[in-house]
């Protein structure tokens, strides 16, 4: 027989995984096909009938985009500190490349015609190529 506090504990760990699911909006259809589980196990983990072993667990964390603590109710910080500081330089990086690309482009008026045009030419196929990604995203 589960105790009662392990069993409000479960409750809580599967209200927390439904409710992250549903702010990324996604399905526990493709949830649980990202995590390689069954849909009958995720609904199992978020009625709070059964708790994930750890690879399903560090998985859960990885897809929601949550700690392990955060999902556990071990703490009311969604990330560790580590992950939001690795997003946060990589934003850094990605103005600075910015930056360096709206240099070049200032640069382009001293540049010969022949090589404006190859870059213009080059700048149309990778939008192309972003657009036709983005699009195939859409229809997944």
């Amino acid at each position: 027989m589960i105790a009662l506090d392990e069993r409000k504990r479960l409750e809580e760990f599967g209200l927390k995984i439904r409710i992250l699911r549903e702010e990324k909006r996604i399905s526990q259809k493709e949830l649980a096909k990202r995590l390689e589980i069954s849909p009958q196990a995720l609904a199992n983990y978020e009625k709070g009938k059964r708790m994930p072993g750890i690879n399903i667990l560090v998985r859960l964390s990885e897809e929601l985009d949550v700690s392990i603590d955060f999902l556990l109710g071990l703490t009311d910080i969604r990330k560790p500190r580590s992950r939001m500081v690795k997003e946060q330089l990589e934003m850094l990086e990605s103005i600075q490349e910015k930056e360096e690309i709206l240099s070049l482009i200032e640069e382009l008026s001293n540049w010969e015609p022949e090589a404006v045009k190859i870059i213009e030419r080059f700048l149309k196929r990778v939008r192309k190529n972003i657009e036709s990604r983005d699009k195939g995203r859409h229809i997944q």
